[in-house]
């Protein structure tokens, strides 16, 4: 299709100058995005600001704990929007984390083990290390915190005994509890909702350059 005139415009040194357009072909460039372009720019759109966001939550999660990167990287996921799903999603996944797993020493003293869980270093009350026969090593606390290891009960025949209290391994709460704390949930959510409209006009854009006809 000839190109048409569509305004004209003065410039300095040049005079007068006339622009001149492919209008048809611009219309059926935005006809061809509007069926299919517009679901590709936002698919895209999504799951580019859905990425940004995990590592937002990565981020935010490992100091909120005080965790390394390696530890809470593998358990925030996401499954991203397609042209048939437009729903996208970042969760956690997995068991509960060891406190032991945080970053920094821990020091058993004579109250408890000295560790920095993401508020400050402090003495967690009759805990301590130990490693389990497996080989796995964490931190302990007596169900009951006493920190007397055993405790003295008379059995249904009534003779006096003792037995050793139970033990629980301190851990921080599965990562799908975590990433699901409004304090951490809240500020994600604002900053998916920012980073958003700026993506999708990315790709509305790039649509528009690959409808636009080629002369």
């Amino acid at each position: 299709m000839p190109l048409q005139l569509v305004g004209k415009t003065k410039l300095t040194g040049i005079g007068e100058v006339s622009i001149l357009s492919d209008i048809e072909g611009l219309k059926k460039g935005l006809n061809r995005m509007s069926k299919v372009g517009v679901q590709r720019a936002t698919t895209r759109a999504t799951n580019k600001s859905l990425l940004k966001t995990r590592t937002q939550a990565r981020k935010s999660l490992a100091k909120r704990f005080n965790l390394p990167a390696k530890v809470i990287n593998p358990t925030i996921t996401h499954r991203g929007a397609t042209r048939t799903r437009d729903r996208a999603i970042i969760q956690g996944r997995g068991s509960r984390i060891p406190i032991y797993k945080t970053k920094g020493s821990k020091t058993q003293k004579r109250l408890g083990v000295s560790v920095n869980t993401g508020t400050g270093r402090r003495v967690i009350k009759h805990s301590f290390i130990a490693t389990m026969p497996s080989g796995h090593t964490g931190i302990f606390k007596r169900t009951n915190n006493v920190a007397d290891k055993r405790v003295r009960y008379v059995d249904s025949q009534g003779r006096r005994n003792t037995r050793a209290l139970h033990i629980r391994e301190l851990t921080f709460p599965s990562p799908a509890h975590m990433i699901v704390n409004r304090r951490v949930a809240d500020p994600l959510f604002k900053f998916y909702t920012d980073d958003f409209p700026t993506q999708l006009k990315r790709q509305l854009n790039a649509e528009m350059d690959k409808a636009r006809p080629i002369r």
